[in-house]
This record gives structure tokens, C-alpha cells and sequence, in this order.
């Protein structure tokens, strides 16, 4: 009878828990299958506590356990095997987590922690006392900890082959090694390795292998007791000690996902997965957005809501390998919490926040606008993986595969359907992805926010995934320092066909971590606003979309191996910063300070003040100092708001003159939300306006705002001594240069270098690069003719 109520009461008080977390959410047969597998553990616990309260029954528990007859039974085995249940049912109860009872949990923490130091001090004394034995032991605890194999051959890999998981026994497995080109069937891991501070052992050849946490949950989830499992982790698989190995196999990387099964991605074990994935279900399952934005804009501040944005904050967002992971992975399953759900789900919910209402309501969630940046970097994998599929076949050899004929087959490859559907943004797509391969140029520069452990790995992690990785120069060598590796890619980056792709990323105009030269882009700290030059081959094909400060001129660049760190460039220096304001911050960012009004709008007072406060400062630049567009105060006026947006929109260069509507418009509306934030500061105000007019102006000039924000987006606005308006990077100074390069579409801001040396050592002008910019008036080859003399600058 104690068995029934006690199985009926946890099962209760598991079923209460499971509704109170579930809230509201929709029904989860992933949930209640996980709620079955919480409850099993403790209904054996109970069953076999109550059959040792019950020595009569114990025998005949264990006579079907082993299909033993009970006159078999000695009574010193039965005694040996009621002791070894026990010991086992002490540690159990001890691994337990109890998941309603913190009292229990924090005695358990305490009982334990005082063991562990007797244990520890018994063992202490015990090892003290043999070395005093006159024999040797004949074996160290380091010859029971596992040591790879000696480097692997070309083209093998380890695969561990995971052993049947046996309770208390932990995370076992063999590790072999396999030639890839054999196909071998396996499963590639993708998870984050976490911090070296928690540690676990697991078993592999029958000797320990210390892991991180992570890596020991994850192998936990993957075990099973009915079948072994043959996976790849790279924290086992590769040795990690072994630098030309690691080299090696990261170059391998792509064909490992690629070649395996399917990629199983674990998120961990948050305790806020299930009401995460419960309201995400519901979402992805309404009729449209408009219903979602219905049901939970006022619910933004429940549990469910924050629990969302938790999910989308989590670290495997952020990781810069799991770029080439999940790109050429042929099937991805993802395991968070205990559930499962697959790509095509995540790849569902992501979408649901490219609405911008939707999103607008997630920023209103407190630590929602890192989620809101994982959610935008999701969507770069997403059209990254669109490329690498289509692109496949040809990755070799892009540079006769853009040709009319093959960018068709290539769709229609993708697609059948696509191919008599030109103009449709679905077809637009695949164009883009024909236009714009994954070359590293293309990685580095739309996935320069991604973070690693090793800085070195923002560089190698698109080793195999690039379509220029054939070049021997862009191998992974972490033997070499960070710096090297930095300086290395920028030199051969700058070799190639657009070289002034990765100047975009460089200078010291942003903030900078490591000691490099000024042209090398420091990628653990990447510019804070877009880049004006992107790797694109749109260009070939609609040369009046880009702006070509230097002309028809062709890129000229110059290295000395005596001198590695000094870039030369031909070109001329035509300008200097007379007058610069202050840096236009026009994204808001968690923290203190916002406000969330009576409709339940949040915004930040400070921004609107801010952003004002800008326009004015550059405003009043513009009209008395700008004297390049004569005095004229339409002139100016044209020549400043196509000055902001860089004279262009995502399709059109110059931008059309009816973007001029949209910038009076968004003018006026600044000044009102400059007044409305300083009322609602001040307490003359409770809410932001509800009338449909005010917001109607808010949409419309969406696109004006999209424009400035590309531009202008943490940039200065600064005017030259020539009387050039201009966008600068956010560290410029007043006494910058202006330079226009050969071959380099955008002008180059330099700064004056004293003390340098040139190639032969002689003291010599030299700059530091400051970064590129926006020079209205110069943007298309004004500054560069036959004519023109061009000067080797020297960048250090």
C-alpha cells in the first residue's frame, strides 16, 4: 500500500510542477514524454526503498531480477548484494537532483562537501603510507588516465563509439580512428565547450579522460541503453595538445558535418527550456503574426516571455563554428532541456521575429537585444546555408560558374519551381546566393560578431567552409600567435581580387584589443558600424550601385618581407578634418534608463534626446562650413541628407530625390521625440503618442531610417578644410586626412605617424589607418584622372 500512495504522490507532485512551469503554453507531447522520464527515477526509488523496509519481498525482487531460485541464495551473497543496493541507493540519492525541495539539496551539498574533505584527507594519509611500503605499486594514477594515439594519417579521423549507458557507471566509449573518404556513419556534435572550471571524467578505452561539463552532458544525452552510438566531438576526437593536429583537423572540419548523419546540436539543460520552446510552439502555430502581437503584446513581462529571450541568449548562438556546423550539416537536431525539435522549427521561430512588430515586442523584454542580435546572426546562417547549397557543386570554380546559363541550373537545382519565376523574392535569393559566395572575405565580414575561446579560431573556424580555401596560405597553424594569424590573413586577403574588403574592417577608428599593425583588422573587436566596402559580386554585374572613389584605377598594393608590418598603397591624400561632431548611436542597448509608458511601449528618453542633439550639431556643420556645394541653402540641404545615407539605398545609387520627403519627415519627428522624451522626463508626460498619425510617420520613414542607420550608425559627421561634408569612423579626429586610394572605392582616413621608417629603414612620412569614409563630392572618381599623380603611402 506504501507503494501506491508514495508513487501516487510523486507523480502528483510532478504533474503540479509540470503544469505551474508549462503555464498557459500549448500542449507538448515532447514535454510529457520528458515528464514520464523525470517521474520514472523516483517512482524506482520509492519502490525499491519500500522492498528494503520489506526483507520478506527483497528475495523475491531479486529471484526475478537475476532468474535465480531463492534456495540458491547464500546467505553471504544475499547479504553482499542487500549491501551493494544500498551503497548504490546512498549514491543515487545523493546524484539526485531534487527539483522541489531545496532544503534537501543544500543538506545533501553540505553533507557531501564535509565526506569529499575526510575522504580526501583518509586518501592523503593512505598514499603517505605506501610509499613507505618496500615494494613498488605497480602502477601511477597517470597510466590509468587516457592518452591519444600519435598523430592521426591524412584524411582519418577519431570517431568515439559510445558503450551502452549502464546506471552509475557513466559516460563510456572507444575511440577509433576512420578514414573520412569511407563514409563512416556517425554523428557530429555541436555544443559549447563552456569554462574549464567544472570538470568530468568519462571513460574512453577503459581509461579516465577528463572533459569539461558540457561535453560530459552532452555524451550523457547521446548515450543509450539499448544501442551503442558512433559520434564526433571535437573536445575528444581531436587532441587538443597537439597543435599540428588541431591544425589539421579543423581543416577537415566542414567535411566532418558535412559527411556525418546528422549534426545533433545540445543546448544544455536550462531550466527555462520547456516554457521557452511551449510559447515559441503556440507562436509558430497562429494563424499570422498579427495574432501573435495580439496574444502577447502585453505579456512581455511574464515568465514565459523572459524565458524566450533567455533561449535565444543562449551561448551557442553566439559561437563562430557553429557557422560551418550547421551550414553543411544534412540533417540538425536540436536537444535543449530534454526536448528535441529540428532545424526547420528554430528556423520557423527565428522567422517570427523578422516582423518588426514582433521584434519590437521582444526588445520590450528585459536582455532582449543580445536576443535580438542572435536572432539577426540565425538569420545570416540561414541565407549562408541557402549559398552553400546551391553553390555546392562549384565551389572551385565560381569564377567560370556566374555565367547566365549556370546561375540558372543552379537555381532550378535548388528549386525546379524557380526557374519560371524571375523577380520573386524567392528567386532574388538564389540570386544573391550565386552573387555572393562564402568567401572568406564574405565570412569575415557578415559574421565578425561571432565569438571563440581562441581568437585565432575567428580566422580558422572558415577554414574548409570558404570557397578560397584551397590557397596554402589560409591553412590553420595554431602554432603560430594570434597576431601572426591576424596579419597573415590580411596579407592575403589584400592579394586577392578585391582587396580592400578587409581595409573595411580595419583601422584604429574603433576600439581595439590586440597590437597589430593599423591595416590588419582586429576580428576579436570588430568595427561598430557597417562596412562601406562589402564583398559582393553585385558589383560586376550593376556597376552603378557602387561608388568608385578612385576612378577606373586599379588596386595597387606592396609588401616587404624584411618589413611585414608596413602596407604600401598608391594613391594621394586630398583632404583634412577641419570640424568633427559627435558619434551618432543610433541602436539602444540593455541597461538603465529606459522607460516603459503607460500603453506598455519601451524606449529609451536619452536616445531621442540623443539622436537630436546630433542632427543639430550636424546640421549646423553643414550649413557654416560646407562651402563646397555653394551658399545656397537648398544646395547644402541636398548635399547634407544624401551625406547621411551615402548618397544611396540597399537598390539604388545616388538615392532617388524622393527620399527627401522621408528625411523632413523623420527631421520633424525627431524634434517631436526630442520634446515628447523631455516631457515624459521632466513627469508632464506618461506615454508616447497613440494616435495613428504619429505612428503612420514612424513607418514611413522606416526606409530613410534603414538607410541612416547603415551609414551613419556609430560614424561622426565631420566637414573637411576643403569644405566637404563627410561620415567618419567613430575615433576620428579633427587633423585626419583624406586620402583616395588606387583601386579602393571609398576614401581612406589616415593619420600622420611620426618617428616611422620606410622598407629601407630610413626614416620616412608614414600613417596609421584610421578606417574608411564617406567624402560627398568625391565619390566618383572627381579626385583621380590621367592626370593625376599617385604617391606610395606607407600605412604602419
Amino acid at each position: 500500500m506504501m507503494f501506491f500512495v508514495g508513487a501516487i504522490l510523486t507523480i502528483c507532485v510532478q504533474a503540479f510542477y509540470d503544469f505551474v512551469i508549462r503555464g498557459d503554453g500549448v500542449f507538448d507531447p515532447v514535454g510529457e514524454r520528458r515528464f514520464l522520464v523525470d517521474v520514472r527515477p523516483r517512482v524506482c526509488y520509492l519502490v525499491t526503498g519500500w522492498l528494503l523496509g520489506r526483507w520478506r519481498r527483497v528475495w523475491w525482487v531479486f529471484w526475478w531480477g537475476v532468474r535465480m531460485r531463492p534456495e540458491d541464495l547464500r546467505p553471504g551473497r544475499g547479504v553482499i548484494t542487500v549491501l551493494a543496493v544500498g551503497v548504490g541507493l546512498i549514491w543515487f540519492d545523493w546524484r539526485m537532483e531534487f527539483r522541489y525541495y531545496g532544503f534537501l539539496r543544500r543538506a545533501y551539498s553540505n553533507v557531501k562537501r564535509k565526506v569529499t574533505a575526510i575522504s580526501q584527507s583518509f586518501l592523503r594519509i593512505c598514499c603517505g603510507g605506501l610509499q613507505l611500503l618496500p615494494f613498488p605499486i605497480k602502477k601511477s594514477a597517470e597510466q590509468y588516465r587516457h592518452r591519444h594515439e600519435p598523430s592521426l594519417q591524412p584524411g582519418e579521423i577519431r570517431l568515439l563509439r559510445l558503450k551502452h549507458w549502464v546506471p552509475f557507471l557513466g559516460v563510456r566509449g572507444v575511440l577509433c580512428p576512420a578514414k573520412i573518404g569511407d563514409k563512416p556513419l556517425y554523428e557530429a556534435i555541436s555544443y559549447t565547450w563552456g569554462t574549464s572550471k567544472d570538470q568530468r571524467e568519462v571513460t574512453i578505452n577503459g581509461k579516465r579522460f577528463t572533459t569539461s561539463i558540457s561535453t560530459y552532458d552532452a555524451l550523457y544525452g547521446r548515450s543509450s541503453m539499448f544501442r551503442s552510438r558512433v559520434v564526433w566531438i571535437d573536445y575528444i576526437c581531436i587532441d587538443q595538445s597537439n597543435d599540428i593536429e588541431k591544425g589539421s583537423q579543423v581543416k577537415m572540419m566542414t567535411n566532418i558535418y558535412e559527411n556525418a548523419t546528422r549534426v545533433v546540436v545540445w543546448l544544455g539543460k536550462p531550466l527555462s527550456a520547456r516554457l521557452a520552446i511551449s510559447v515559441l510552439n503556440e507562436m509558430a502555430n497562429l494563424p499570422s503574426n498579427v495574432d501573435s502581437y495580439r496574444r502577447y503584446e502585453h505579456l512581455t513581462s511574464s515568465v514565459q516571455w523572459i524565458a524566450m529571450a533567455d533561449f535565444f541568449n543562449l551561448l551557442w548562438f553566439t559561437r563562430v563554428w557553429i557557422v560551418q556546423e550547421v551550414t553543411v550539416a544534412k540533417e540538425v537536431l536540436f536537444i535543449c532541456g530534454g526536448m528535441a525539435f529540428t532545424w526547420d522549427m528554430l528556423r520557423n521561430w527565428v522567422e517570427i521575429f523578422r516582423d518588426p512588430q514582433m521584434s519590437g515586442l521582444l526588445g520590450l523584454t528585459k536582455n532582449s537585444q543580445k536576443a535580438k542580435r542572435n536572432i539577426s546572426n540565425f538569420n545570416s546562417i540561414v541565407t549562408a546555408q541557402r549559398r552553400f547549397r546551391i553553390t555546392a557543386p562549384y565551389r572551385k570554380s565560381l569564377e567560370t560558374f556566374r555565367t547566365a546559363d549556370a546561375i540558372m541550373k543552379a537555381l532550378n537545382r535548388s528549386d525546379p519551381s524557380l526557374g519560371s519565376k524571375a523577380g520573386e523574392p524567392s528567386m532574388m535569393d538564389n540570386i544573391t546566393a550565386v552573387l555572393m559566395p562564402l568567401s572568406l572575405p564574405f565570412l569575415l565580414t557578415d559574421f565578425g560578431d561571432f565569438d571563440s575561446t581562441d581568437p585565432r579560431d575567428k580566422i580558422f573556424a572558415f577554414a574548409g567552409l570558404a570557397t578560397d580555401e584551397a590557397n596554402p596560405a589560409f591553412a590553420p597553424d595554431y602554432s603560430k600567435p594570434v597576431e601572426d594569424v591576424y596579419r597573415d590573413t590580411a596579407m592575403y586577403l589584400l592579394r586577392n581580387k578585391d582587396p580592400f574588403c578587409v581595409i573595411s574592417c580595419a583601422g584604429i577608428g574603433s576600439k581595439r584589443n590586440l597590437k597589430l599593425p593599423s591595416w590588419v583588422p582586429d576580428w576579436t573587436s570588430p568595427p561598430t558600424g557597417a562596412p562601406f566596402t562589402h564583398p559582393s559580386y553585385f558589383d560586376d554585374f550593376s556597376p552603378d550601385m557602387r561608388a568608385s572613389a578612385c576612378g577606373k584605377t586599379k588596386a595597387s598594393v606592396h609588401f616587404d618581407n624584411k618589413t611585414p608590418d608596413i602596407l604600401g598603397l598608391d594613391g594621394i591624400v586630398v583632404d583634412e578634418i577641419a570640424f568633427a561632431g559627435k558619434p551618432f548611436d543610433y541602436s539602444a542597448e540593455d541597461g538603465e534608463g529606459f522607460v516603459v509608458d503607460e500603453v506598455g511601449n519601451k524606449f529609451w528618453p536619452s536616445e531621442f534626446i540623443d539622436n537630436y542633439i546630433w542632427y543639430e550639431e550636424a546640421h549646423n556643420l553643414a550649413q557654416n562650413h560646407a562651402s563646397k556645394y555653394g551658399t545656397d541653402y537648398a544646395a547644402i540641404e541636398d548635399a547634407f541628407w544624401r551625406t547621411l545615407i551615402g548618397d544611396q539605398t540597399p537598390f539604388k545609387r545616388p538615392a532617388p530625390d524622393i527620399l527627401y520627403k522621408d528625411y523632413t519627415q523623420w527631421v520633424e519627428l525627431s524634434k517631436y521625440n526630442d520634446k515628447i522624451a523631455k516631457e515624459i522626463l521632466a513627469k508632464e508626460r506618461k506615454s508616447l503618442p497613440t494616435d495613428e498619425g504619429y505612428w503612420q510617420t514612424v513607418q514611413d520613414t522606416a526606409t530613410w531610417g534603414t538607410a541612416l542607420g547603415t551609414c551613419a550608425s556609430m560614424r561622426k559627421f565631420a566637414v573637411t578644410k576643403g569644405g566637404y561634408m563627410a561620415v567618419l569612423p567613430t575615433m576620428a579626429e579633427v587633423g585626419d586626412v583624406v586620402s583616395v586610394v588606387c583601386g579602393c572605392r571609398y576614401p581612406l582616413l589616415l593619420r600622420r605617424k611620426g618617428g616611422s621608417r620606410g622598407y629601407d629603414g630610413e626614416p620616412c612620412p608614414a600613417y596609421e589607418l584610421v578606417g574608411e569614409c564617406y567624402v560627398h563630392g568625391i565619390m566618383d572618381g572627381e579626385m583621380m584622372n590621367a592626370e593625376t599623380s599617385v604617391e606610395r603611402l606607407l600605412i604602419v
